[in-house]
């Protein structure tokens, strides 16, 4: 399954608040067509096989971003420390099957990392 957004998506999906794609079995690098969901406020593809780091661009393109799951996926790295800058996360989850995430935190406010 291929995972994009055209480069001018239709207005309707300009105003996309919650997009929840898990258990889906994805694959590969998180698209960064994603950035163009300017509003979302909740992104949660747990359950997939999603590689690579965790985008940089994460933080800037969805700054109303409340809850945000990526568990359970193969992603490798470490977290980019402008996540740890968002000012509205409530709940991010990074829970892993393989390879956890190694964290620095300097005030998480609800995290779950467990693997």
């Amino acid at each position: 399954l291929s995972l994009s957004l055209s480069p001018s998506p239709p207005s309707h999906l300009q105003v996309v608040t919650n997009v929840h794609l898990s258990d889906n079995e994805l694959v590969g690098p998180l698209p960064s067509s994603f950035c163009r969901l300017r509003y979302l406020k909740e992104f949660d593809i747990d359950g997939s096989f999603f590689t690579g780091a965790l985008p940089e661009w994460m933080p800037a393109c969805w700054p109303e971003l409340e809850e945000l799951d990526v568990s359970f996926n193969l992603f490798s790295g470490t977290i980019p420390p402008r996540v740890f800058a968002w000012k509205r996360i409530k709940e991010f989850q990074v829970r892993a099957t393989t390879n956890p995430l190694p964290l620095t935190l300097a005030s998480p406010r609800s995290t779950t990392t467990n693997k």
